[in-house]
């Protein structure tokens, strides 16, 4: 369940649990620039992701609320491995991309 972020990623948010099927979120900031290069190692583009599938990053709870955040468009990438990789964002007016991730097993 590796996950490598971009060189001065800020991270708002962290939390995982281990068990028969661990998981990983975590809430992030970066440029969009610098989100959309990321992305695009994944073989993502924007027009992969979608405000419908917000349900991919679970429920909203504590600190963890991106899917009541109706600007968060999303995809998902399988990691192999039986790992795969939500990945949600929204991009603000300075430009700035929020990132949520959740990486879980199956």
């Amino acid at each position: 369940m590796d996950v490598t972020l971009p060189v001065g990623t800020t991270i708002l948010f962290f939390d995982a649990s281990r068990g028969i099927d661990p998981i990983a979120r975590s809430a992030m900031r970066m440029p969009e620039a610098r989100f959309l290069r990321w992305v695009a190692l994944y073989d993502l583009k924007p027009s992969d992701f979608r405000g419908e599938r917000r349900y991919l990053l679970g429920p909203d709870e504590g600190h963890w609320k991106p899917t009541s955040r109706m600007g968060v468009r999303v995809s998902q990438v399988d990691l192999g491995g039986g790992s795969i990789l939500n990945i949600g964002y929204e991009i603000d007016e300075a430009g700035v991309a929020t990132v949520y991730l959740m990486v879980h097993g199956t």
